[in-house]
């Protein structure tokens, strides 16, 4: 009798999986043909990297997400909107990343020479700016450190640096898995709307039209967690590991602005301290402590955004 029931179970959950899953993918067709990327947005032919671009010829701002963001051009919109009108705005968006559906199993060791090499076919020259939230900043860092001749400054928005890394770990292989899994069935499907706006403010913000709204949501349930980003997660202690071993090299010419959230997570786990220890090591840098979110870049967009423009222009 016990073994029908747990039969009767698995075989009632292995149903629900399967409906769940039909109708995400059902849904996710449908809608990528009704919401297509914004005016702009470059889909490259020749490399695996995607980007959004104002094509303004202004100095080029280059955006690099953070790490599982279901959309990078509109992670970033509140920033890069106030930015537009006096700079390139470049919004990378790598595989599994926003509108970019490419699988060649990109790893972080190729990254950066893929997006430079993206940035040259397309004409976009040195030097950059970089801009990148949170694992962004690093892979801005690591940029910098082996293509210094091609930086003016190094941006990080909450960012992670080695040693806050080491403090707060990754997520767990379980962990992993298990977002990997509810993302392919589209779990975040059974979320009313009011719930998803509760999990990404975003969908709240007045800085997004209603149908971009729409068009981030529908992102948000295709990319909750793609296999690209399960792999990027399994490998993010190797990237910090090799990133580490050259962090060494001098790079001091390169100014650095930091804008860090100050939290409960970043005061339990020291990790303002830990960033402004890692700037001091640079002649030119600034930092800015700001009360919010790991998400300061759409929460304090008016403040980031002025400090950017006065610090660039200050450099001209």
């Amino acid at each position: 009798m016990i073994k029908k029931i747990i039969l009767v179970l698995l075989l009632s959950l292995i149903l629900i999986v399967c409906v769940l899953t039909l109708n995400h993918y059902r849904q996710s067709n449908f809608e990528a043909r009704l919401y297509k990327p914004l005016e702009g947005y470059i889909q490259s032919e020749e490399t695996m990297i995607n980007f959004y671009s104002n094509e303004s010829d202004g100095p080029n701002l280059i955006f690099l997400s953070g790490f599982g963001i279901a959309s990078p051009v509109f992670d970033y919109m509140p920033l890069w909107r106030r930015l537009e009108n006096e700079y390139n705005v470049i919004v990378i968006e790598r595989e599994g990343y926003g509108w970019n559906e490419n699988q060649s199993g990109l790893d972080y060791d190729n990254l950066i020479d893929e997006i430079r090499n993206t940035l040259k076919h397309n004409k976009i020259e040195p030097p950059y700016y970089l801009i990148g939230h949170s694992l962004g900043a690093i892979h801005a860092m690591d940029w910098a450190t082996d293509h210094s001749d091609e930086i003016s400054m190094v941006i990080g928005i909450d960012p992670a640096t080695i040693k806050s890394l080491e403090t707060v770990k990754p997520p767990s292989k379980i962990a992993l898995y298990g977002m990997s899994f509810g993302s392919l069935i589209g779990v975040s499907r059974l979320l009313s709307n009011e719930r998803l706006s509760d999990l990404f403010p975003l969908l709240k913000s007045e800085d997004l039209s209603e149908s971009e709204k729409k068009s981030y949501r529908t992102l948000i349930h295709r990319n909750l967690f793609t296999r690209q980003m399960l792999e990027e997660g399994q490998n993010i202690e190797k990237f910090v590991e090799s990133f580490e071993s050259k962090v060494s090299i001098e790079y001091d010419g390169i100014p650095h602005l930091f804008f860090i959230a100050e939290n409960e997570t970043n005061l339990d786990f020291n990790i303002i301290n830990l960033n402004t220890d890692y700037l001091s090591r640079f002649e030119e840098s600034e930092y800015y402590v700001l009360e919010g979110s790991h998400f300061l870049h759409y929460e304090k967009a008016d403040f980031i955004s002025e400090k950017i423009i006065y610090y660039i222009e200050k450099m001209k």
